[in-house]
């Protein structure tokens, strides 16, 4: 199993800054975590492959052009 903190460091390599995290406290933060995602979608499908973990490849297999779209306009919406 990966480590979380090498997932991480991996993740912000990537995308050049921190990842979002989760907090209960900042009501806003699934918010942030999502417009994250839907900004770096492409390199973050990518990167998931080379990851050798099994449910990660299957994970991929969902991640379509649609669900992007989808991505996009609930960040679109939240965002007006």
């Amino acid at each position: 199993m990966l480590n979380h903190a090498v997932l991480r460091f991996a993740l912000e390599a990537l995308i050049r800054e921190p990842p979002k995290s989760y907090s209960s406290v900042r009501w806003w933060s699934k918010y942030e975590i999502l417009k994250q995602v839907q900004r770096h979608f492409f390199a973050i499908r990518d990167m998931l492959p080379n990851i050798d973990v099994e449910s990660a490849k299957t994970c991929v297999d969902g991640m379509t052009t649609a669900l992007y779209l989808e991505l996009c306009a609930l960040v679109d919406a939240a965002d007006d």
